[in-house]
């Protein structure tokens, strides 16, 4: 029986390679759009650079169910973590000083659950150089 499926399966081969290949795009939204973006003092190492994420749902702002944080490396390759706070208006934000030149990596990310229940994850990428 192992056999025939073999034989039956090499004689569709030829008639499967015929067909026509297309390709598809497939786009989602989603409900909970999430914004980064980052801000400095200056270009030289040892000023302040500030972190901001911006997350809703439908528009409305997330109170609770959320956690922010900024996962940072420096130009040496060292990293650390920080929490990002949510203000009044929503906006979530924190900062660090820069300690050498170069380019510091910002992991920005979000975690939490939706107002159904339903958990997301969110992370945005953003470099940011001094001298």
């Amino acid at each position: 029986m192992l056999g025939q499926k073999a034989l039956a399966a090499r004689a569709l081969q030829p008639q499967m390679s015929s067909f026509p290949r297309s390709r598809i795009l497939a786009q989602a939204g989603s409900g909970l759009p999430f914004d980064a973006w980052s801000v400095k003092a200056a270009l030289k190492a040892g000023f302040a650079i500030a972190l901001y994420v911006s997350l809703a749902e439908y528009d409305v702002g997330m109170e609770r169910r959320v956690r922010v944080w900024a996962e940072v490396t420096r130009p040496d390759q060292s990293t650390f973590t920080i929490p990002l706070t949510r203000d009044a208006e929503g906006l979530y934000s924190a900062g660090f000083l820069t300690t050498a030149g170069g380019v510091h990596r910002c992991r920005l990310r979000a975690v939490g659950c939706a107002s159904k229940g339903a958990s997301f994850s969110r992370e945005k990428t953003l470099t940011v150089g001094s001298i």
